[in-house]
């Protein structure tokens, strides 16, 4: 009964994306975030003196974490709905 009641809560408790704005706006685990993505960018910048290409490759990474953890995120939420509806 505990493990409905748990399963149950925490899909509701969870709003849809909260995951993906955890992300966004913290740092989790010293996951890369994108002060450091900038930073680094920069540095790199001030080597090779080509902003355009490294800024578009930092906002594909950025791009390309966030999907990785949408992804993840909706794995979770079917999870929890099949979990709810049996």
């Amino acid at each position: 009964m505990r493990d409905c009641a748990a399963s149950a809560a925490s899909g509701r408790a969870q709003p849809a994306n909260s995951l993906i704005s955890l992300i966004k706006d913290t740092s989790l685990v010293s996951i890369i975030t994108v002060s450091e993505l900038m930073m680094v960018t920069k540095d790199l910048i001030a080597q090779t003196f080509q902003p355009l290409p490294l800024y578009l490759l930092a906002a594909a990474i950025y791009w390309a974490l966030s999907a990785a953890f949408e992804q993840v995120q909706q794995r979770v939420e079917r999870h929890f709905a099949r979990a709810l509806q049996h």
